[in-house]
């Protein structure tokens, strides 16, 4: 059960920080003992539109203590992200997790609030959910952009399960409905939308995690981007310290 509980902070960290919901089984050494320190490094490849431009993102997830959690993202288009959670792991197998979110681009600042929580069915199988508040304010760049225009206020949810097909095998699904609250003005967006994700994460490795996710509907690649309604397959790896 407290591995499952342990697994459910990474992934918080994850989707908090990342597109990626890529997770890591935590292994041995999180039931030794109640004090548990991880460092965890997450790196991405992902193609961002239709020209098949790659884009590459990486992720750092500190677990300071027992509850608090701090992480910093960049990618190869300039994203630019840090976050902070701190966690509550109760005696009936659930995870809670309010997090605070800052991202920035060359045109917008990008702040969410939210929580994340988790729930261990069984030592195998666990139910997540993730809901958060976030502003997309655009910045203004002399007469070149119009800042107003990208303003954005969205309400984005997240509901899956995580299995453990195999000791060394995970395999997940999440179902995200994102909702825009106010639009400053940007009709290429509609008022909501919908994704799937599924992601395949190895643990066989050791520290050294890879996994590949499958993702279709209307959704960001990165917080940075525009909304696309492309599948898409990412490749990655978590490696803990």
């Amino acid at each position: 059960m407290k591995k499952i509980i342990l697994t459910a902070a990474v992934m918080a960290a994850t989707l908090a920080a990342t597109t990626a919901s890529a997770q890591s089984s935590l292994l041995d050494e999180v039931q030794s003992g109640s004090n548990y320190k991880n460092t965890n490094f997450n790196a991405q490849v992902y193609q961002i539109d239709d020209d098949y431009d790659t884009v590459a993102a990486f992720t750092a997830n500190v677990q300071v203590n027992d509850a608090l959690r701090m992480s910093a993202q960049l990618d190869t288009e300039g994203y630019m992200e840090v976050s902070a959670g701190y966690g509550f792991a109760f005696n009936n197998g659930i995870y809670l997790e309010p997090y605070a979110n800052y991202g920035k681009t060359d045109f917008l600042d990008i702040y969410s609030l939210g929580a994340f929580s988790g729930l261990a069915i069984t030592e195998k199988l666990m139910m997540f959910a993730d809901v958060s508040h976030q502003w997309r304010n655009g910045r203004d760049i002399g007469d070149v952009y119009d800042a107003s225009s990208s303003n954005q206020r969205e309400l984005l949810t997240a509901i899956g399960a995580s299995y453990d097909l195999l000791d060394s095998l995970n395999a997940s699904y999440t179902f995200h409905y994102d909702n825009v609250i106010e639009d400053g003005g940007m009709k290429n967006e509609s008022d909501s939308r919908t994704s799937h994700e599924i992601n395949l994460t190895y643990s066989g490795f050791g520290r050294f995690e890879p996994y590949v996710q499958y993702t279709t509907g209307e959704y960001r690649v990165s917080e940075g981007a525009q909304v696309s309604n492309e599948e898409s397959v990412e490749f990655g790896f978590n490696y803990r310290f």
